[in-house]
């Protein structure tokens, strides 16, 4: 009797906490790095949110958000840049990429598995592992990371 409550002790433990459940339970965290700045009239915000298994990067999300007080030309040659990019890797594998176009808004979310992705595709999104390594450029590039 006395290892049955020991053991329901465990189990509410467990389940309390996620060790038996989700990724949080097998070792996968996630840290987002962002980073907001001002061009011209156009406001741009990312996201960037890494996935990681200790120093091994999982799955990195990148969302970019463009919004713009008024509708110009480099906001039309933007979202154009956008789908012309999209068209062009729609072939590689472990990318998936999602554009989405208001009348001044423009958000692009990118999202990587890294165990598929080649290595072209690491070295233009300049993807690096370890995961350490990922987080001291982005912060180096004005990205505040939590």
């Amino acid at each position: 009797m006395k290892y049955i409550k020991q053991i329901i002790v465990i189990l509410v433990i467990c389940l309390t906490t996620g060790c038996l459940l989700g990724e949080e339970g097998k070792g996968y965290l996630t840290k987002t790095c962002t980073l907001s700045e001002k061009i011209d009239n156009i406001i741009k915000e990312e996201t960037v949110s890494i996935t990681h298994q200790g120093n091994d990067m999982t799955t990195i999300l990148i969302k970019k958000s463009y919004q713009s007080d008024s509708t110009n030309k480099d906001f039309t040659y933007l979202n154009d840049s956008f789908l012309t990019e999209k068209d062009s890797l729609k072939n590689e594998p472990g990318i998936d990429i999602e554009i989405s176009t208001q009348k001044n808004l423009i958000e692009v979310n990118y999202t990587f598995n890294y165990n598929e992705i080649s290595d072209y595709v690491k070295e233009l999104y300049k993807i690096n592992n370890p995961y350490h390594v990922q987080i001291k450029n982005l912060e180096s590039q004005g990205y505040t990371c939590k």
